[in-house]
């Protein structure tokens, strides 16, 4: 179940203009707790006249502005040092925020969408229980390829994730999972790294000897012209990606580890299936549903399951020693 939380908008405007925002919020507050206090001050004299009416004016007015300034310099203070929010340089807050999401895998918490980022909630439905609730991430090493909002790799860091590392091209996908794991999971650390658009490839900020147990990704499902980072979410120029993916599996998904990606096009997932079958990957659709039933984009996405058999490593081993003998 995804909720709209617009509530916590309010939260990430605080953060990114901390400066302009508290000093304002300041200033109306003395405001208006110095109107309070006046009506406080007003009530004591009114109170000590009854009391006492030989007390002089004078005597009476002056106690009940000190009483005003009392309760303004508290109130005040409150303010300036209690409801400070910490600010952090690591952090970019310069992006506009579209819409914030509450979803049932994070107990606590919104997730803050940026608005040049794109997500679908349906897309992943099926991965985020997986990951959430079968607890396939537990103490293992997770990469994602093309995390958008960080959203799957923060439910992996939730679930006991041993060490998650998260992949984007667009800029704002990226200063947005860093934004929402600092915000949801502060006691955990979420590897963010920014991929380049001159090297697009799916392992390309993914050192030699870096293998993980889990590799998850939601990846663009067309092959289509990219005119700005966001399109990278919905394009695959020549299936690029998907290609260098496949072709990275040997070296960077460690033996017994599984590649979880999400579709929701079916044209993506019988390409992805002919792919796997001609480098000899194992290939599952984790799925109820029958493909051949359903249309050709279709909600919600569907999770298969990718695999490189002992018998594909050594071959790919071999090969890599002939080339390097060469």
């Amino acid at each position: 179940m995804i909720e709209r939380d617009k509530a916590s908008y309010g939260r990430f405007v605080w953060n990114r203009h901390p400066s302009l925002v508290r000093t304002a919020f300041f200033l109306l507050s003395c405001l208006l707790f110095l109107v309070v206090a006046w009506v406080l001050g007003m009530l004591l004299l009114s109170l000590t006249k009854r009391s006492d009416p030989t007390i002089p004016v004078c005597v009476r007015k002056k106690n009940g502005c000190r009483l005003s300034c009392l309760l303004v310099w508290a109130v005040g203070a409150s303010l300036l040092f209690g409801c400070r929010t910490e600010y952090r340089e690591d952090l970019d807050y310069s992006h506009k925020v579209l819409q914030t999401w509450k979803i049932e895998e994070i107990e606590e918490g919104v997730f803050v969408q940026f608005e040049d980022v794109f997500w679908e909630a349906d897309d992943t439905t099926s991965l985020r229980k997986m990951i959430a609730l079968d607890l396939i991430v537990d103490g293992k090493s997770v990469l994602e390829i093309g995390t958008g909002s960080g959203v799957l790799s923060i439910i992996a860091l939730k679930s006991d994730a041993k060490r998650v590392v998260a992949t984007d091209i667009n800029p704002a996908a990226v200063a947005n999972a860093k934004y929402n794991a600092a915000m949801l999971v502060p006691d955990r650390t979420l590897d963010v790294r920014q991929v380049s658009q001159k090297r697009p490839g799916a392992f390309e900020v993914i050192g030699e000897s870096e293998a993980f147990d889990i590799i998850l990704s939601n990846p663009p499902w067309e092959d289509g012209v990219v005119a700005k980072p966001l399109d990278h979410a919905f394009y695959d120029p020549q299936f690029y990606l998907m290609e260098t993916l496949l072709d990275g599996l040997p070296l960077h998904l460690k033996p017994g580890g599984r590649c979880l990606l999400a579709y929701g096009h079916r044209p993506a997932i019988e390409r992805l299936q002919d792919q796997c079958k001609e480098r000899g990957f194992a290939f599952k659709i984790l799925d109820r549903r029958n493909l051949d039933d359903l249309k050709k984009d279709f909600l919600p996405g569907m999770v298969v399951e990718i695999r490189v058999p002992m018998a594909v490593r050594e071959l790919e081993t071999e090969s890599d020693i002939s080339d390097a003998e060469k």
